[in-house]
């Protein structure tokens, strides 16, 4: 249990508002063939969140190339953290392309 504490706060500020945003993404993920609102708080569903779903995917990369070079060149003691960064990036990469690719499928088909 204080491996798991320790870890949450070694996290950062940055990295949990990062994959707060990416899980923010998944739960308002529309339907598949939801047809876009112009209008009114429906717009942030079917237009705002599409946009930004793609643009945390990159974000996500980033920090994952990030926590793997400093893996590579850190320290042998923050190995594991940059490990556990980079499979909690991973994780939410395939969770948001997994609850995404139906919609964009459906937007180019």
């Amino acid at each position: 249990m204080n491996r798991t504490i320790d870890f949450a706060l070694r996290l950062g500020p940055l990295r949990w508002m990062l994959l707060a945003l990416a899980l923010m993404c998944v739960l308002l993920a529309p339907p598949a063939g939801t047809p876009p609102a112009y209008e009114g708080w429906s717009m942030v569903p079917t237009l705002l969140v599409p946009v930004t779903a793609p643009l945390v995917v990159l974000i996500l990369l980033l920090d994952t190339f990030m926590a793997r070079l400093f893996r590579s060149a850190g320290e042998p003691r923050h190995r594991g953290h940059y490990s556990a960064v980079t499979a909690a990036n991973l994780a939410s990469i395939l969770l948001l392309a997994v609850t995404w690719t139906p919609y964009f499928l459906a937007l180019t088909g």
